[in-house]
């Protein structure tokens, strides 16, 4: 493999909430419009600097694109407002989630 670059292409195209991540360069650009909090995450930490090794040796940009992905998705998963409403108030969140159970199972009556 030949010497990387910004717009040397990532082996699989990545899309975070419609941001297409196709080049190093996307990647690079991508990790550092964090926020200094957000690149702390460990996540984000290994993929900055499994993007780094592999600018150094083009080899590792398989596992480079893999701890991306990984990094995304993880992301996605422990964005604070995701699970907020739960920790608040576990309580009222169960209820939510039992009316939610209730109307699906009228609704299965209803078919």
């Amino acid at each position: 493999m030949s010497e990387l670059n910004t717009n040397s292409p990532l082996p699989f195209h990545l899309d975070y909430m419609g941001k297409p991540l196709t080049t190093v360069g996307d990647a690079s650009t991508f990790i550092f419009s964090l926020s200094e909090e957000e690149r702390e995450q460990h996540h984000w930490r290994v993929a900055h600097m499994a993007l780094s090794y592999a600018l150094m040796e083009p080899a590792y940009l398989d596992t480079a694109a893999l701890t991306l992905k990984t990094a995304l998705t993880l992301h996605e998963i422990v964005q604070p407002w995701l699970g907020l409403p739960f920790l608040l108030n576990p309580v009222s969140s169960l209820l939510q989630g039992d009316r939610l159970a209730t109307a699906d199972r009228g609704a299965e009556r209803g078919r």
